[in-house]
Order: structure tokens, then C-alpha cells, then sequence
């Protein structure tokens, strides 16, 4: 599953940044999770933020042609089809997006208040709604619309649906966002870890734009993550696994004949290490679906060689605690 795959990309991130500190709590690792969680879910309202702000750019451009001297008949009259698409009205008006909204405003003005008073405010504490040194990027995306043919099409049709409005929304996010650099560039401006999540958080995104239905004045958007049972899946991994990581690597030596552990590099050792954990922690995920996810992830953040590497020392490690009888999986297709 999608969902178990950026879970498990998280809990990695953590595994790799405690292993680099002296000390660290397992609740507070643990802490860190749930921030980091969290984090995707502000990635998913920032996101459909930033659609919104394409309309409210639209919208901007549209007052201003009306406020010269001498507009243009097209100035004076402008198609408002775009800024009246409905799609965004529900955005704006979802209790979700709304009280999340209000959340980060409330967090900018404590913020303010605070560089007011000389006191230091971390990177990560800064918050970001598509405005400041990042406001440019709605209007560059408007900018790119416009010249689009899904867009000319959209706004020359004699009528369009509710499902015209969705297609065109869904389009924005599909053709142009998703796909520019742009976005990516700014989201690591905000947080380090969100271009990791935006894949993932982009489909989130739109599964909830095709469930909006003309007849239904409000909906309520599916979280990132909605399932109680993946968020403890994420929490079980990173605890029994630094709970049980020396252990682990104990296993992973004696599996590493010709190589010391401080040779590997740190990112395929800390695959590994929450590879083993999984597959003897979680007696209802086949070990084929834990060993394909993690010598994806070392092709992912490895080197070219890792894959290989990172393969071919779990499928030795794995054999060797078969052997042992330490993996405990029951059922058709989970050995």
C-alpha cells in the first residue's frame, strides 16, 4: 500500500537522524513521529491551499483590469467562469481546510509577535500560506493556466458541468502543479521532509476532489493518513525496532561475512535494520511485501549499487533466521 510506503520512508528518516545522536528518548523519537505526520497532513492543506490562491490570483488579476483609467470591453466584462468554479468554494469552505487555516494565521501572529520581541524562531516553526517569499509562485502558476489548451477550453465552452469544473481542477493539480519544479523547490523551502511526501499527498488530493458531488454544499476531506491502524502500524515499527536494533544488527553481522558494519553505509545498514525488524515484528506482512519495500527504498535513497547490495544481505539474513525458526509468520503467503 501507498500509505505503508511513505510510513515506512518516515520512520526510516527518523532511524537514520537518531543513529547520529549521542542520546534520544524513545518517546521523544517517538514525538517526532507523530510531528512528522502531522507534517504531511499540513502538506495536504498547504497544497490545496495553494490551488485556491491560483483562483484568488485569478481574481486579483480580474479587479485590476477592471481599475484602470481605460480597460479593454474584455476588462470591463471579463469571463469570471474560472473564479466562480465551484470546486473552489468547497475547498475554501471545508471545516477541514477552514479550522486548519485559522490554525496556521494563529501560529503567524504568535510567531510575529515574538520576532517582535527579539526572540529566536526556528525554521521549522515558520509558517508558510503561499505568501511572503513564496507568493510569486500562485501567480507563475496562473501565468501557465492561462496559456494552457484545457484551460482555453474550460473557459470558451458555451456551458460546462459540475463534473467540467472538477476536470478542470483535477487538470490544474495533474498537469501543472504536480509536474513543476517549482513546487518542489518551494516545499523544501518550508520543510525539509515534504518533497518525500508529496507524491503520495498529491493523489490524497485529488481522490478527494472526485468525491465532491454538485448536490452536497460541504464536505469533510480525507485525511493523509485516516486509518488509525497504519499510524500505529508507523509507531510499532520505529519503537520495536531501535527496541530492538543491537540485536539486529548483531544478525546483519553475522550475515556480512565480507564486510565490517562501519564499512556500509549508514542509510543501507538502517534499511536493513528496519527491513529485520518488520519481518520479525509483524507476523502478518508477508516477507516478500517487506523485502520488495525495502530494497526499494534502497534504490530510492542508496547508491546505484544498493539495491543489489541491500537484496542480497536481507535474502542471506532472512534465510538464516528461517533456520533458527525466529520468523513468526502465520498463514497462506506470508513465508
Amino acid at each position: 500500500m501507498i500509505a505503508r510506503s511513505l510510513l515506512r520512508i518516515k520512520v526510516l528518516q527518523l532511524l537514520y537522524a537518531y543513529t547520529k545522536q549521542d542520546s534520544q528518548s524513545l518517546q521523544s523519537l517517538d514525538n517526532e513521529l507523530t510531528e512528522s505526520l502531522n507534517n504531511s497532513n499540513d502538506l495536504f492543506h498547504t497544497i490545496f491551499q495553494l490551488v485556491v490562491e491560483i483562483k484568488n490570483h485569478a481574481a486579483y488579476r480580474i479587479e485590476l483590469g477592471k481599475k484602470k483609467n481605460h480597460p479593454t470591453e474584455k476588462e470591463k466584462n471579463p469571463n469570471t467562469r474560472f473564479i466562480d468554479n465551484p470546486i473552489f468554494a468547497l475547498i475554501e469552505n471545508s471545516i477541514d481546510h477552514v479550522q486548519f487555516i485559522e490554525t496556521q494565521e494563529k501560529k503567524k501572529r504568535e510567531i510575529a509577535k515574538r520576532k517582535k520581541k527579539k526572540e529566536s524562531v526556528a525554521k521549522e516553526e515558520e509558517v508558510f500560506l503561499w505568501t511572503e517569499s513564496i507568493e510569486e509562485t500562485p501567480r507563475k502558476f496562473y501565468d501557465e493556466l492561462i496559456n494552457s489548451s484545457f484551460y482555453k477550453d474550460y473557459m470558451n465552452a458555451e456551458e460546462v458541468s459540475f463534473n467540467d469544473h472538477k476536470r478542470l481542477v483535477l487538470d490544474i493539480i495533474k498537469r501543472i502543479i504536480s509536474k513543476s519544479e517549482n513546487l518542489y523547490t518551494c516545499l523544501e523551502e518550508m520543510n525539509i521532509y515534504w518533497n518525500d511526501d508529496a507524491e503520495f499527498v498529491v493523489s490524497i488530493i485529488q481522490k478527494n476532489i472526485k468525491k465532491f458531488k454538485e448536490d452536497v454544499p460541504s464536505v469533510r476531506l480525507k485525511k493523509v493518513f485516516p486509518d488509525p491502524e497504519e499510524l500505529q502500524f508507523a509507531h510499532n515499527l520505529l519503537q520495536k525496532t531501535v527496541i530492538k536494533r543491537k540485536d539486529i544488527l548483531d544478525v546483519l553481522k553475522a550475515n556480512i561475512t565480507s564486510w565490517d558494519l562501519d564499512r556500509i553505509a549508514d542509510i543501507d545498514l538502517q534499511i536493513m535494520t528496519l527491513a529485520i525488524g518488520e519481518i520479525l515484528e509483524f507476523p502478518n506482512i508477508p516477507i516478500k511485501v517487506s523485502l520488495d519495500e525495502y530494497i526499494d527504498l534502497a534504490k530510492a535513497y542508496g547508491t546505484s549499487k544498493s539495491g543489489e547490495f541491500v537484496n542480497g544481505v536481507l535474502d542471506k539474513t532472512i534465510k538464516a533466521l528461517k533456520a533458527d525458526n525466529q520468523i513468526n509468520k502465520a498463514g497462506r503467503g506470508l513465508k
